[in-house]
């Protein structure tokens, strides 16, 4: 009996390490509910990631869509500063001719469709200025550099303010130009005089038009801007008369008379009584000139005309 015992007490140690293993292992029906268990179990949350992933992309992308506007509020600020100052310095005709090449540079690079409103206030302020700075030759060339530039980019600015802006230019640029006895530049100064001559007839609408309330599509100038532009023409038309006696001027500057004769009834009374006095100077020295000519053909009087 004392030998059995021990493989009794043996025995139930193995049954008890059975026992403890079946019972740790998942039976048939525990493990369908473990799995169950399991897709029960909430995903890990990924929505704080793509939050954060997105975020961060947001921020990158911000700069390179609010940098360009930002730089242009800059440009805008530096370009309203800079034009302060010019006021400033252009309106003094002591420092005007330094100060014209900044205005043109600024005008170079920043005159456009939506900042010629910025530029043309000034311009007009150096155009009501320009009779008390004609005797100075470097202001004469200031604005003859300035509406030059302005006259290049006309497209830019407001019909109304384009209409203006070509009656300034035959003061500050057509005028200047023909003060020269360089040959070509006076030709090509007086081929603008008798374009802005026979623009005349379309530059101001019909008055029977207007009052029949008929569609007129080009700006329409008002009464003084149309007498500024006579005044313009009749000024150019005296630069071009005193180029009269000089041999390659004539054939330019009696085409521009003539061209304003067709159209002298478009000037009021006094700038015509002026056309018309130059006009006939213009005739009588053709006329000297024709006489001369037929003497010195005819320097004895051979010809019974003559002889009479």
């Amino acid at each position: 009996m004392a030998e059995l015992e021990p493989k009794r007490a043996r025995l139930e140690e193995e049954a008890e390490d059975k026992h403890a293993a079946s019972s740790s292992s998942p039976t048939g029906s525990d493990a369908p509910a473990k799995a169950e268990d399991k897709k029960l179990e909430p995903s890990p949350d990924t929505s704080t990631a793509s939050d954060a992933e997105a975020e961060t992309k947001q921020k990158q992308a911000e700069p390179a869509t609010t940098e360009p506007a930002k730089l242009e509020a800059t440009e805008a600020e530096k370009r309203k500063v800079l034009l302060k100052k010019l006021n400033t310095l252009l309106l003094d005709d002591r420092k005007f001719p330094k100060a014209a090449p900044v205005l043109c540079k600024l005008m170079e690079t920043d005159l456009r469709r939506d900042t010629s409103e910025e530029f043309f206030p000034l311009l007009q302020k150096l155009d009501a200025l320009a009779s008390r700075r004609q005797g100075n030759p470097a202001s004469m060339a200031a604005y003859r550099d300035i509406f030059s530039l302005a006259h290049r980019n006309m497209d830019a600015f407001s019909d109304k303010h384009t209409f203006q802006l070509r009656t300034m230019v035959l003061y500050h640029v057509t005028c200047h130009r023909l003060n020269t006895d360089d040959t070509y530049q006076f030709a090509q100064a007086a081929k603008v005089a008798h374009e802005a001559i026979e623009q005349l007839d379309t530059a101001f609408p019909k008055q029977s038009d207007i009052l029949l309330g008929m569609e007129i599509t080009q700006y329409v100038p008002t009464d003084a801007e149309k007498r500024e532009r006579l005044d313009a023409i009749v000024r150019v038309l005296s630069t071009l008369f005193q180029h009269r006696k000089k041999q390659w001027a004539k054939t330019s500057v009696d085409l521009a008379f003539k061209l304003a004769g067709d159209r002298r009834l478009i000037f009021d009374q006094v700038n015509r009584e002026r056309i018309d006095d130059m006009y006939d100077s213009i005739k009588e020295l053709r006329s000297a000139s024709t006489l001369g000519t037929k003497r010195s053909a005819n320097p004895r009087g051979m010809f019974k005309s003559w002889a009479a």
